[in-house]
């Protein structure tokens, strides 16, 4: 391990959470064996508390160079109780384990961590009251404990996930946003802001750096090939289209994946069902997604411009994403995470791809 960048990830990390953070695992071995981190380290190991981690946190550490490049979490009911992330600064890689305090009934004055692995862990470690300077680096006041404890125990049981980060280029995507709205809003057919790219915008003001893609909606009974038509009028290219048919072969869902200058936009289509909007994507095993049926389109201002969203917004994405949707998520939010969200155990029906909006170019 090159220790000039090692020592760089410390610095930015003093910055960005002073007395928050403390060295573990082979750092601390390190540190109390030799009075620094050693060039043989696998990687600088840290932890911190749950409660102290913020997203801002990524966006520091991106800023100074320091990418993510996985996460892992651990939840228990919903909750989540346990995180790892995963960063790499060169050829250098950041562990940063996020802790909390153990159950008091079991584990009186420990601290605890879990570790979303294939087969999950869950760390037990003494407790600790305050971070004192050993020879230079910030460490467990009971860092002799720390170092000597290897307590390992079957966690409850929960949901491991794992999670790669997008890299969104906003400026980039601010400008591919803007000509899909110049597109739909060419066609006079009712469109909405969803997914990532709605959350954005209406929590953040901004979208998302850390998403990977943008996301629309439309109605199904509003497709024709028009759409895409005008889609490629302003610039952009189809990557994929996948679609759901029923064994009749009326279309029963759509999701269209277009690309502007490298970045992919997703057209969603949805079906109006009583005072439910339904979406199914379909994949492998389609998963069914059904939301409150909004009062209607307003629109938000954002970038200059216009933008519709469903109204109430706040509505839609707690369907989303849950009723803590104002409260950034530690790691990254899979569709499965979707309150009210299912798998489609059986499903009369076929899945189609296609590398053209115009045509079926094979099954898979």
């Amino acid at each position: 391990m090159k220790l000039s960048a090692a020592r760089h990830i410390h610095k930015t990390l003093h910055a960005a959470l002073p007395k928050k953070w403390w060295c573990m695992g082979e750092s601390l071995s390190s540190i109390i064996r030799t009075g620094s981190l050693a060039t043989t380290d696998k990687s600088v190991q840290v932890g911190i508390w749950l409660d102290d981690f913020s997203p801002r946190l990524h966006t520091i550490l991106h800023e100074q160079g320091v990418i993510l490049i996985r996460s892992r979490h651990y939840s228990v009911k919903g909750k989540l109780v346990g995180c790892v992330h995963h960063y790499q600064y060169g050829h250098v890689k950041l562990d940063m384990h996020c802790w909390s305090k153990a159950d008091p009934v079991h584990w009186n004055d420990s601290v605890q961590c879990y570790i979303a692995r294939r087969i999950p862990t869950k760390l037990i470690r003494p407790a600790f009251k305050s971070i004192i300077d050993l020879k230079g680096y910030p460490v467990p006041e009971c860092f002799d404990a720390w170092n000597a404890a290897t307590s390992q125990v079957p966690p409850e049981r929960g949901e491991s996930v794992f999670a790669q980060p997008g890299h969104l280029d906003v400026d980039k995507a601010n400008e591919t946003l803007h000509m899909c709205k110049v597109a739909l809003d060419a066609l006079g057919l009712p469109w909405w802001l969803h997914g990532g790219t709605l959350l954005g915008v209406v929590r953040d003001g901004t979208l998302m750096a850390h998403d990977d893609d943008l996301d629309v909606s439309m109605f199904l009974k509003d497709y024709t090939d028009d759409i895409p038509r005008r889609m490629f009028e302003v610039g952009f290219t189809y990557k994929l289209g996948r679609i759901l048919y029923k064994d009749d072969g009326s279309m029963l869902s759509r999701v269209d994946h277009y690309r502007w200058k490298g970045l992919q936009l997703d057209v969603l289509y949805w079906t109006e069902a009583g005072d439910r909007y339904d979406y199914i994507a379909p994949v492998k095993k389609p998963r069914y997604y059904s939301y409150r049926r909004p009062t209607g389109i307003e629109y938000i201002q954002y970038n200059g411009e216009a933008y519709p969203v469903p109204a109430p917004p706040d509505k839609w994405l707690a369907d989303s994403y849950g009723e803590s949707w104002r409260t950034p998520m530690l790691v990254g939010w899979r569709g499965s995470m979707t309150p009210g969200s299912y798998e489609v155990p059986e499903l009369n029906g076929k899945v189609l791809y296609s590398k053209s909006p115009f045509g079926l170019e094979g099954q898979k």
